[in-house]
């Protein structure tokens, strides 16, 4: 049986994670803008492929390109960690910047489905969580970290990831290749 994580030590891998999450989020942005630019044909056909409902294909969208779903249901420990968070931190009840920014920053986490973020919250305001089950804030703290893993590691070994690491012409030459070869198989 495996050993079971300490909820502080989750809340530190969710932020590293988390940090890792979004570095990795923008890098792939400016690696997705230089990377169309680059083949400019090849985004058009996956565009009207996308704009196009009739031709709507299983995988229309890029290798890559997916993002965490925020239209996820909340579950009640996010509810009740967002409503103990925004009690004591909204601007209309208290009238500081630094609880203000907290409100901020939950609200974002909330709209996210980032558990680890609102932990992190609730532990630095000394938000009492003791009446919420420590197991569901393990699975849902795992849940979160393997979720955003996941979508990291898709980000990096992605064609556009790919070719903004190449270092070779014959790395540029291979993901050409594979570029069109998807887009000839999907679009």
């Amino acid at each position: 049986m495996p050993k079971k994580q300490s909820i502080k030590t989750l809340i530190l891998k969710s932020q590293y994670v988390t940090e890792d999450y979004e570095d990795t989020k923008d890098r792939m942005s400016a690696y997705r803008e230089a990377f169309y630019k680059e083949f400019p044909e090849e985004y058009k056909k996956m565009l009207e492929s996308q704009n196009n409902p009739s031709e709507q294909q299983e995988n229309s969208e890029p290798e890559g390109e997916h993002e965490i779903d925020e239209s996820e249901p909340k579950s009640e420990t996010m509810r009740k960690l967002y409503r103990r968070i925004t009690k004591i931190t909204h601007p209309d009840k208290v009238e500081s910047e630094f609880l203000t920014s907290y409100f901020k920053k939950s609200s974002t986490a909330y709209g996210e489905n980032d558990v680890g973020t609102l932990f992190t919250i609730a532990a630095t305001l000394n938000i009492d969580v003791s009446d919420i089950d420590s197991d569901d804030i393990a699975k849902e703290l795992e849940d979160s970290i393997k979720s955003k893993e996941v979508h990291s590691w898709n980000m990096r070994n992605s064609l556009a990831w790919g070719w903004a690491e190449a270092e070779t012409e014959e790395e540029k030459q291979s993901i050409r290749e594979q570029l069109a070869e998807h887009v000839k198989n999907n679009y």
